[in-house]
């Protein structure tokens, strides 16, 4: 049950902070807003694909557009496809910082916690706007590591810059009541 709460807390803070907006009626748009939402179906993919096949899209548009594919395909629970998306989207320095976030959700999905540490310290490094989600999902691999000090820690930076992030203030209100029956119960 807990390694459900941490994958739906990981999926919402994915849909929530990474998607790259993309303005207007087009295809790229519409794929932006699934992205955003928290699609994952297959409908939701087509619209991305399609939107990758215009021609008239500009090298940013298409790395945003790349980005959010990769989100959509983390939602549907295929990080192997979001990360060929990421890594395409990693060749634009525009859509770095949140290529290298959702890759890193891609990794915490695929159990290898140690890279998606390290994917998630480089969209810091690269200037990530919103670096609260950032701090919530490095909390969110701490915490699967079973360092819970440094998961607390990095919640409450998450806190810190997005003070009413309620996942993150329920994160680390459940880790810190854990610890304090984890004390009560050694005292015993």
């Amino acid at each position: 049950m807990k390694e459900i709460i941490l994958l739906l807390s990981l999926v919402l803070a994915n849909n929530v902070f990474s998607a790259i907006t993309v303005v207007g009626n087009s295809d790229a748009s519409i794929c932006y807003r699934h992205a955003e939402l928290g699609a994952s179906s297959r409908s939701s993919i087509s619209i991305c694909r399609a939107s990758l096949a215009d021609k008239s899209l500009s090298k940013d548009l298409i790395a945003a557009t790349r980005v959010n594919l990769g989100i959509i395909y983390n939602n549907a629970l295929k990080p192997q496809l979001a990360m060929g998306q990421f890594n395409l989207a990693l060749l634009n320095e525009s859509a770095k910082p949140e290529a290298l976030l959702n890759q890193g959700n891609s990794f915490f999905l695929l159990k290898n916690f140690s890279v998606a540490l390290e994917k998630y310290q480089s969209s810091l490094l690269s200037n990530i706007e919103d670096v609260s989600a950032v701090y919530f999902n490095i909390g969110l691999a701490y915490e699967r590591t079973g360092n819970i000090k440094e998961a607390i820690s990095y919640y409450s930076k998450s806190i810190k810059h997005t003070p009413n992030f309620l996942l993150a203030l329920q994160a680390k209100e459940r880790l810190l009541q854990a610890s304090v029956l984890n004390k009560a119960v050694d005292k015993f």
